[in-house]
């Protein structure tokens, strides 16, 4: 993953409701930023975008995998 890929899954795994909006703001991500990273995302199969304006996993326990290893690490993936 880029590290753009990586700013955006950890704000998917912080956010409460999957907002964009909310991601963008957790992750520093702009408008134009988010749009690329997160379609790039959606083609690999790591995020569902079908809701309009909502993003998630769709990889079973990939948000608990982004958290723990921000954590450990000290960084992002």
């Amino acid at each position: 993953m880029s590290e753009g890929d990586k700013k955006l899954a950890f704000g998917v795994a912080r956010s409460e409701i999957g907002k964009a909006k909310e991601i963008k703001t957790i992750s520093g991500l702009s408008d134009n930023e988010y749009s690329v990273y997160r379609d790039r995302l959606i083609k690999q199969g790591i995020l569902d975008g079908s809701t309009h304006g909502y993003v998630r996993f769709t990889l079973p326990m990939f948000e608990e995998y982004v958290a723990c290893a921000s954590v450990n690490q000290g960084t992002v993936l």
